[in-house]
């Protein structure tokens, strides 16, 4: 079967600061619309199938250049039109080619096969926070860790314009570092908002559509009345519950049905979790604040969350 032609779109930024992707040179199996996993005469070779989701895929794969590993994220219509999770690839690369973090997956290129655009990033070794935490919770030292760099990471988010707005323990990889350590990395910003009303247009396909994965929302994005509108401080809210639920192995809000979840996101303070063995006071304080329900009366920036988090003792 030959080799269909692959395209780059114009969606990557030209201030991203890395030098034009080659093509990717991929296969379809036209039976069942998938990628075949081979090698590829191209600059990339992938491998094995990562992930599947209801708006896209994801592969491993190898940059044959370099031998360094990739990870490509390509649009599914298998739960939305293909419309819908092109738009959600088209803004991710909008976001991801504003932003060069060490706690954010690095992106290097985008395009578009056989209609579906595709994002070529960075391939992030290790477990989500989630894998981790349905281990075991996290000691307040590791958790305080996690979230320093998550809060620099939303701190050059917010600093660009974006609102990420699906900050979830499954959107956090935990990448081993050389030294030991273990480096979060912030992943999927297909859910972004940007404040540039012009940029944010056709987020949602109606007004009615609540983007986001609903244990972790912040009530203002979901009802109106609490704001009309929501900012960089939802991001702090999702912050707070990936926290409480990182110490806990819980979440701070659940319930049998998801408007259940969202109506105590609203209406029900959180358990404080001063009885857990080993955490400061002054961290259990930081959570519930993070996890206001009126978003003035939260942090009011990512800077000011870490700064509380560099004066509470480990």
């Amino acid at each position: 079967m030959s080799s269909p032609k692959t395209t780059h779109s114009q969606l990557t930024p030209s201030d991203c600061g890395r030098p034009p992707q080659r093509e990717l040179d991929l296969m379809f199996d036209k039976a069942g619309d998938r990628i075949l996993l081979s090698d590829f005469g191209g600059r990339f070779s992938l491998s094995r199938k990562v992930s599947s989701g209801g708006m896209s895929d994801v592969y491993e794969g190898t940059d044959l250049e370099n031998g360094n590993k990739i990870a490509l994220k390509i649009a599914s219509s298998e739960s939305i039109p293909l419309e819908y999770a092109n738009r959600y690839i088209t803004r991710e690369s909008l976001a991801l080619g504003k932003i060069r973090h060490p706690n954010i997956v690095s992106f290097f290129g985008t395009g578009q096969i056989e209609g579906r655009n595709y994002l070529v990033l960075e391939f992030v070794e290790g477990d989500s926070v989630d894998d981790r935490v349905r281990s075991r919770p996290f000691s307040w030292p590791d958790a305080s860790a996690v979230l320093k760099g998550l809060s620099d990471a939303l701190s050059a988010v917010h600093e660009r314009g974006v609102v990420h707005a699906d900050i979830t323990a499954n959107n956090v990889s935990l990448s081993p570092a050389p030294d030991g350590s273990v480096r979060p990395v912030l992943l999927d910003f297909g859910f972004v908002k940007f404040m540039d009303p012009i940029l944010d247009q056709g987020r949602t396909p109606s007004e009615d559509v609540v983007l986001g994965t609903f244990r972790y929302l912040a009530p203002e994005m979901v009802f109106r009345a609490i704001s009309p509108d929501f900012d960089h401080r939802a991001d702090i809210y999702s912050l707070g519950v990936l926290a409480y639920r990182m110490l806990s192995g819980y979440y701070p809000f659940d319930g049998p049905t998801d408007y259940s979840i969202l109506l105590k996101h609203r209406d029900e303070p959180p358990k404080p979790l001063s009885g857990l063995p080993g955490l400061p006071p002054e961290a259990d304080r930081m959570i519930l604040k993070a996890l206001a329900k009126n978003p003035s009366e939260r942090f009011q920036t990512m800077a000011e969350l870490r700064s509380d988090l560099d004066r509470i003792p480990e």
